[in-house]
């Protein structure tokens, strides 16, 4: 299973490191990188509905590393 998380400061740092733990993928990523994400998808509106679609939207596209 893969999960993707925006960077937010320091809190997702536990977050990622549980998730990471328990034998998941974990991708964090900049919200700069979510935001041109956003942009290149064509989503102007700023939810956390909208948000938690682009960032599986973004999981499934982009390699994990």
């Amino acid at each position: 299973t893969r999960v993707c998380l925006e960077a937010t400061g320091s809190y997702h740092l536990d977050l990622a490191v549980a998730l990471d733990d328990a034998g998941l993928e974990v991708m964090v990523i900049n919200p700069k990188v979510a935001k041109e994400f956003a942009g290149a998808m064509q989503t102007r509106s700023k939810t956390d509905a909208v948000d938690a679609t682009l960032l599986a939207e973004f999981a499934q596209r982009m390699p994990f590393k």
